[in-house]
């Protein structure tokens, strides 16, 4: 694989800071979601007493994918018109 200079672009590890940096939160959010289990799934290199903690780039993309929809009531209420219920984007097409 030929490295970028852009991290994000990368199939490399990204650090915590990284990580947060592309999902747009604060680092101390990921590791309360590491911590409560609700956020991207993570490595963990070495041992509980010096471990390193990673995240693919592409387990990023899909969490956010995941969560990616088209209105805030999209579960039960309408949505605008032309945008079905429960629809979602992916890969910048909508999926129901």
């Amino acid at each position: 694989m030929v490295a970028t200079s852009d991290p994000f672009l990368n199939e490399d590890l990204l650090k915590p800071e990284q990580a947060a940096l592309f999902l747009g939160v604060a680092a101390s959010t990921l590791a309360e979601w590491r911590a409560n289990g609700t956020g991207p799934p993570f490595v963990r290199l070495g041992n509980a007493h010096n471990s390193h903690i990673r995240y693919h780039a592409a387990a990023l993309r899909k969490f956010v994918e995941e969560r990616t929809h088209v209105c805030t009531t999209e579960y039960e209420a309408e949505c605008k018109p032309g945008r079905p219920k429960g629809s979602r984007w992916e890969g910048g097409v909508r999926v129901a």
